[in-house]
C-alpha cells in the first residue's frame, strides 16, 4: 500500500479518535468511530495494496500462524511514532488488516471499566488466571492493564510473554522483563519454562493456543507461580472447554 495513503488514514484514525481501522480487499477504507464506520472516500482498497502492506509486516513465524490459526497479530509504527496493532485475517481467500492504536502508557485496570476482582486476582501469590473472551473482545488490553498491575508491587518478579510486544511497560517497583515470541523466546511454552527457571513470581501469558503452553502454564501455576493467561472464548464454559481441547 502506498506509504502516504496508509499514513493519511492512520492521522484520520487519530484527529477522529477511531478505535480501528479496516483494510478490506475491494471495499473502500474504513474507520470505527464510536462503534459506527466511517467510510473513506478515497477509493477501495485492492488486494494487491493490502499483500504489499503485510508483506513487510510479517516474519516467517507470523506466516505459518496465519496459515494454521486465519489470523495472526503484528506491530507497526507509523512515521509519527505512533504504535498500532495489526491484526491479518484471512477471510473468504482474501487477505484483510485492522488497525487498532496501541496505548501510549499502559491501562490500568480502573480505566478499563472492570469488576473490581479482577484487581483482586492480582493480588493472590499463585494459580491460573484465564482471561477469556473472543477474538478482539479486549484480552490484550486487559492483559496489559494486569501487567501494570502487578508492575507496582516491589515485591515481584514479573515476567509477561507476548505474540508480539505491544504495550511497553517501564518497571515501577517490581522487577519486569517482557519476552516475545519468535524475539526472545521461540514459543510461549518456552517462554513459560524459562521464565519458571529465573524465580517469576507472576507470569502473564497472552495466550494458551497449543497444550504445550497449556501443560507449561499449569506446571508454573503448581509450582508456585501466579499465571495470567489468555484464552480465546466467548464464556466462561467455552474457556474450560477450549482448556481441555488443548490439554
Amino acid at each position: 500500500m502506498d506509504a502516504m495513503r496508509l499514513e493519511s488514514l492512520l492521522a484520520a484514525t487519530t484527529r477522529l479518535g477511531a478505535s480501528a481501522l479496516h483494510l478490506v480487499p475491494g471495499r473502500s477504507p474504513m474507520l470505527r468511530v464510536q462503534r459506527r464506520f466511517v467510510v473513506g472516500d478515497d477509493g477501495a482498497v485492492t488486494a494487491a495494496e493490502v499483500a504489499d502492506f503485510t508483506r513487510d509486516l510479517m516474519f516467517s513465524d507470523h506466516r505459518e500462524r496465519l496459515e494454521r490459526r486465519g489470523h495472526v497479530e503484528v506491530l507497526y509504527v507509523a512515521r509519527s511514532g505512533e504504535r498500532y496493532r495489526a491484526t491479518i485475517a484471512l477471510v473468504g481467500g482474501t487477505t484483510s488488516v485492522v488497525l487498532r492504536p496501541v496505548p501510549a502508557t499502559p491501562p490500568r485496570l480502573a480505566e478499563l471499566d472492570l469488576p473490581p476482582q479482577i484487581e483482586d486476582f492480582t493480588r493472590c501469590r499463585r494459580g491460573l488466571v484465564a482471561i477469556g473472551g473472543f477474538f478482539g473482545s479486549g484480552k490484550s488490553l486487559t492483559l496489559a492493564a494486569i501487567v501494570d498491575a502487578c508492575n507496582r508491587d516491589g515485591a515481584r518478579h514479573v515476567v509477561s510473554i507476548e505474540d508480539s510486544i505491544q504495550v511497553v511497560h517501564q518497571s515501577h517497583g517490581a522487577l519486569l522483563h517482557q519476552r516475545e515470541v519468535g524475539t526472545h523466546v521461540t514459543t510461549a511454552a518456552a517462554g513459560v519454562r524459562q521464565a519458571m527457571a529465573t524465580a517469576a513470581d507472576v507470569i502473564v501469558v497472552s495466550e494458551l493456543g497449543d497444550c504445550a503452553a497449556l501443560d507449561a502454564a499449569l506446571t508454573a501455576a503448581e509450582s508456585g507461580c501466579l499465571v495470567f493467561a489468555g484464552v480465546e472464548s466467548g464464556s466462561i464454559p467455552g474457556v474450560l472447554a477450549d482448556m481441555s481441547s488443548l490439554a
